[in-house]
């Protein structure tokens, strides 16, 4: 995907993934036969080969699920927001400083029990770390393992620094 500003596109895997390691939420998107669809999840995701998977869970029914067998194509969407900008040219010269990841892959749901073990710590480690060790195995059959594999992924970012001042 290409990024019309490439002066503020992140082009290290290793910065998209510093974006990743801060951020709780992830909007996942796709599309089904009501239309496009996009729901905030926690998320969890492994670097493999150069390569990065995100992982959601819930259900193993409903819109999601279902979407993703009929529909495998996805996007997801991080961000954070580190202040606002002000032009003094009015609403029009309001501006964000922040970063962002988009990516574009296929989902799946997890169906190998290690692999779906293994994204449950992922997603639990990065929201309550202390309950690590109370993933069961194999997980409970009501619960469904959402992975996305990114074909694509880009990040970009206006940021400040760290004394609160534009980067530019």
């Amino acid at each position: 995907m290409e990024i019309r500003r490439q002066d503020r596109a992140l082009t290290s895997l290793d910065e998209i993934v510093a974006i990743l390691a801060r951020c709780r939420i992830m909007r996942l998107g796709f599309a089904d036969e009501e239309g496009p669809y996009v729901v905030p999840v926690n998320f969890g995701y492994a670097v493999r080969d150069g390569r990065i998977t995100v992982y959601a869970h819930g259900a193993n029914e409903g819109r999601k699920v279902t979407a993703i067998k009929g529909r495998p194509q996805c996007c997801v969407e991080v961000d954070m927001l580190d202040g606002m900008y002000d032009a003094g040219t009015g609403a029009c010269g309001l501006s964000s400083y922040y970063r962002s990841v988009i990516g574009f892959g296929t989902g799946r749901i997890v169906d190998d029990p290690s692999e779906a073990r293994e994204a449950m710590m992922l997603l639990v480690g990065r929201q309550r770390p202390d309950m690590v060790a109370t993933v069961p195995s194999p997980l409970p059959d009501q619960v469904s393992i959402i992975a996305v594999d990114l074909d694509q992924v880009t990040g970009k970012c206006r940021p400040l620094d760290a004394g609160g001042q534009p980067v530019e």
